[in-house]
């Protein structure tokens, strides 16, 4: 690829991520007040008792589902060892934790390294 074509490519790419970002912002008002939304159909369907409700163009149906929250980690791990319930983990190491024992020299046992290609956007001086 030429010089030209490359740089033209770096300008398509800069400016598409700028808008992708201003769109973000966008983005995230609109989801905050989805939730606000949500927040209240939720609280007049509690008060109503109401279990669905339906408008021209939607039906909303709520449910009330379990969820686990992790309370005393030390007793978790222990019934994770005891019963060799790995399953409940999620397999997800923290990277910021990893990479800061590899720069100390720590190297954690069953790690496989691999490079990943960034890039990085500043404005061009001009």
């Amino acid at each position: 690829m030429e010089l030209a074509e490359m740089s033209a490519l770096a300008d398509h790419y800069a400016t598409t991520r700028t808008k992708r970002l201003a769109d973000q912002k966008v983005v995230d008002k609109l989801q905050e007040f989805e939730n606000q939304l949500k927040s209240q159909l939720m609280e007049a369907m509690k008060e109503a008792k109401a279990s669905s409700v339906g408008g021209e163009v939607a039906l909303v149906t709520h449910r009330v589902k379990p969820k686990a929250v992790a309370k005393d980690w030390s007793l978790i791990h222990q019934y994770i060892k005891d019963h060799d319930a790995f399953d409940i983990m999620e397999a997800r190491l923290a990277t910021k934790a990893i990479l800061e024992r590899s720069e100390q020299q720590d190297h954690v046992p069953g790690m496989e390294w691999f490079e990943v290609d960034t890039l990085s956007v500043a404005k061009a001086k001009t």
